[in-house]
Parts: structure tokens; sequence; C-alpha cells
């Protein structure tokens, strides 16, 4: 089985029912097929090639929606080129996965100024010159099918390039066999039915882009929200009618600051699933309460994709589960080992590994990298945790970011859940620096509320109440805006270098 049959068994039984709205254009199951074969007939057709490497540059539009399943139609490669990224990012992408085709939304045409080689096609209703449009393409091949390759589950789905918080970022080499791995464990994990309205607001090259298919297995439909703002994703949630969403943490800030102040019902709303990063205890409660209770959690990397873990509302609503990623889903097997790679008991921390479906087939064109991570089977995740005794995973930070002061492991997220239990801090991010006296001094940078002006010092004093001594910041700085992955993560790296780079200053 492949994915695309997900969505064409669907359109075999109820055709007519409503699968996709962006607001302006509804498509039902069977417009969508239509229009999804008539697309990877033209990406075909266009580049004489039946096996197609296709980049995404845009955001969550109705043409980049159908190019998605264009591609899957034809048995081909989805190649991610967020457009948060810099040119000078997605040039190198492009230059190494060498993609036949470029899919991209008008406003982001800037970014392929300088790229030659894959034809560009616009995700709009209008030719630029030599530049195809998708609706072109779409009522061109009208009626067609494009024809199917001669390829296997095991073989490439997707190449997408990894956050890079463990240096350059790597391609990441997802088959098919991932892609239905992780359609089944979010059916299996999550109580999607018929009547699903999923809010896709997070890029759907990125987390939402994995709820597509189990929505519309069900015979849900997928709503789509371009750019999303705090505000315009609390609409849609509280008035727009949706019923579940995906989104990262800041996504989730977001949302809670526009509904300061505010009593939504969120009536239609079931399950808020949020992933990608951790979230402290304070703003997890907030959301809790915002949203009814209907919160839900996964855990997974772009290395082993979406959902290794996860859970629903009826787990999260628990306090002892609060803090957790879920338990593992049914596709995958998990272990916590020590340096050594011995298997650990419950509550004993250590690197998780994982193993089973959701797995990568390798970094693309990085063979020596792909041995470092994957060995015996199992993928080493970097990130260190525990499973307690009902098998609930608890993450506590990546391996490299332990902090190791006066011979102590202080784990950055539990010096950011103690600041941030401060009123006036927004958000933060705790990282170690290098010292002759503690071999490793706790820092961290501190993005403040609007209008707060609490001074480092007080901030400092806070934590040692919290936390004690070893774990509280020798220094605080205060900054305006933490700096951001494309996808929405606190760089923790790049605070570091811009202190140590100071430290070497001074």
């Amino acid at each position: 089985m492949f994915p695309i049959e997900f969505l064409q068994r669907t359109a075999r039984r109820q055709p007519e029912g409503l699968a996709v709205d962006d607001g302006t254009v509804s498509l039902s199951y069977s417009q969508l097929v239509i229009q999804a074969n008539a697309l990877g007939a033209g990406f075909q057709q266009t580049t004489g090639s039946n096996r197609l490497k296709v980049g995404l540059c845009g955001f969550n539009t109705l043409p980049q929606l159908l190019s998605y399943f264009a591609i899957h139609a034809a048995g081909g490669v989805m190649i991610p080129l967020n457009p948060r990224n810099s040119k000078q990012d997605i040039e190198r992408q492009i230059e190494l996965t060498a993609p036949d085709i470029i899919v991209v939304d008008e406003n982001c045409l800037h970014l392929l100024a300088d790229v030659h080689g894959p034809k560009i096609v616009v995700g709009s209703g209008t030719s630029l010159g030599e530049v195809f449009s998708t609706q072109g393409l779409i009522e061109s091949h009208s009626g067609n099918a494009p024809q199917w390759p001669a390829v296997a589950v095991e073989d490439i789905n997707a190449i997408k390039f990894t956050g890079g918080s463990s240096g350059a970022p790597k391609g990441v080499m997802q088959t098919f066999r991932v892609l239905n791995a992780v359609a089944l464990s979010i059916l299996m994990t999550y109580q999607f039915t018929s009547s699903e309205n999923f809010l896709c607001a997070a890029p759907l090259t990125h987390g939402s882009g994995s709820f597509l298919f189990p929505t519309l297995y069900r015979g849900g439909r997928i709503t789509l929200l371009a750019q999303p703002t705090g505000l315009g994703m609390f609409d849609a949630l509280a008035h727009g009618g949706a019923t579940s969403t995906w989104l990262p943490p800041t996504v989730a800030y977001a949302i809670m600051d526009a509904a300061a102040g505010q009593a939504p019902e969120f009536r239609h709303l079931n399950m808020v699933i949020y992933g990608g990063a951790a979230m402290p205890e304070d703003k997890l409660r907030r959301m809790r309460e915002l949203f009814n209770g209907c919160i839900g959690t996964d855990y997974g990397q772009t290395e082993v994709s979406t959902i290794v873990t996860g859970m629903g509302p009826d787990e999260m609503a628990f306090d002892e589960n609060l803090l957790s990623a879920g338990r593992t889903t049914p596709l995958t097997g998990t272990a916590i080992i020590d340096d050594r790679g011995n298997h650990l008991p419950p509550d004993e921390m250590g690197e998780i590994i994982v193993s089973g479906d959701l797995l990568m087939k390798g970094y693309y064109k990085m063979p020596e990298e792909t041995a470092k991570t994957i060995k015996d089977g199992w993928l080493y995740t970097g990130d260190i945790g525990y499973f307690d005794e009902r098998g609930y995973l608890f993450i506590k930070d990546r391996l490299r970011d332990v902090v190791i002061s006066g011979g102590f492991n202080v784990y950055p997220s539990d010096v950011e859940n103690g600041l941030c239990e401060h009123p006036d801090i927004y958000e933060c991010v705790v990282f170690g620096i290098a010292d002759a006296k503690w071999g490793e001094r706790v820092e961290a940078a501190v993005q403040l509320r609007d209008g707060a002006s609490t001074p480092p010092t007080a901030i400092i004093e806070f934590a040692k109440t919290r936390l004690g001594s070893t774990k509280a910041p020798k220094a605080v700085h205060i900054l305006a805006d933490l700096p951001r992955s494309p996808v929405g993560k606190v760089q923790r790296r790049e605070v570091k270098a811009m202190f140590e780079q100071r430290e070497v200053d001074e």
C-alpha cells in the first residue's frame, strides 16, 4: 500500500464529500483526486520523467496542497523548501537534491531568482513567461493521470532537511513505508472521525502534513490557513468550526496571548496536538485550561517521523502525564540506554533510541553520518529521557545540551521550567559557558513579557529560591526576541555562540 491510497479509498467511498477548504475554494474528494492526478501528469509531461523530484516552496495554499498530493499520485519525491529559510539555504538544498520541478508561491519567487535547472511552476492561475502554473497544468492535463513508476514502499518518498540544531542541515530520506507508519500511528493514537475538520496552519511540509492522510482516510476535511497569526489561529479554532489541529509551542503561545481576557467556548474543538519542541509546565497548564482539556502531544524527529510516542486528551487530563510525551506507538520500538549502550530499566535517565517503521532510510548523500546515527537497526536520537513504570516517556534535553557544572548534570529544561514560573518571563533558553571554576556555568537568555522590566539580578534570586544555587543561572541576559528557526524553535546553539563570542571579546 502507498500513502496516496488513503485518499483514493475515501474518494471512491464518498466522492462528493468535502475534502479541502481554503476559505475561498472548496474541493470534494473526487475533485481533489482528479486535480491531483492532472497535476501529477502535468509534472511528468513537463519534465519527461516519471520518477519525479519536486520541490515545494510556499505556504499552506491550495496549489501547494494539490502539488503535495500530485507528487504522491505520481509516486514521486517531495523536497520541502521552507520559504522562511534564507535564500542561501534554499539554494544549497536545491543544489544538493537537484529537483526536476519547484512549485513556488508567487510571493516566494524572489527566493529562486538565481536558481537554474529545475522547471518552475507558480502556484497561481497565471503563467509568467517561461514559467508554468499549477492551474495551467491542471487544465491542460484534465482527465489524465500520472504514470505510476516502478517503486516499492522502501523507496524514497521525501527528502526533508533537519533544523540544523546539531550542525549543518542534513537531508533526511523518508520512504513510503515511513509515511504509511505515520498515518497508521496517528489513527491508532488519536480519535479522528468522519466529521473531522483538521486546521492545517503549521507548514504542511512540517508537522501538519503528517495529519493530512489520516484526516482524509477517515472522511474528514482539511482547512488551510496560509500564513497563520495568533489571532487568526484563535479565531479559526474558536469560531471557524475546526475540530483539531497540530501546532508547535510558539504558535500555542501566540494563541494564548490572543485569547487573553476572552472566554471562548471552542464548541467544535476536540483536540489540539502540540509537538516539535518542549513546553514549560506553566504554559502547558494554561494551554490545557484554554482548550478545555482538549490537548494531546506527540514526539518525533525528522529522522523518526512525527509520532514515536503520543497521547490524546484522555491521558493528558492527568497531572502526572502533563509533562510526558506519551507512550510508544504500535509500529515503533523504543529503549533508553546508558553511555555504554546498555538498556536501562524504568525511571533511569539515558539516551532515547528508536527502531521500527518510522526510521529514515538515511541522510541524503551522507553515508558516514547515517552510520553514526543508525546502529544495528536502532536510531540514536541524541535526546535524553526516561520511561516511567507505566511506559510514559519523559524527555529532559538534547544530550549535547546538558550542562556539567561543578560535577553536577544540569538539564536546561529543568532550569527553563523554573524560570518560566516568573510572571514577567515570556520565554527563555538555558545553556552552558566554559568556566575555569565550574567547568561550565549555567546562563540564561530571557525574553520578558511586553511591558515588563525585571532586572537580571532579580531573576537570578528568583531562580535560586525555585531551583537552588547549583541549577540557578550565574548570569541572565535580557533579549528583546530570542532567535528562532524557520519553524519557530528557539535556537539554543545560536544564543550560546552569541555569549561565547562576548566572552572572547571581553
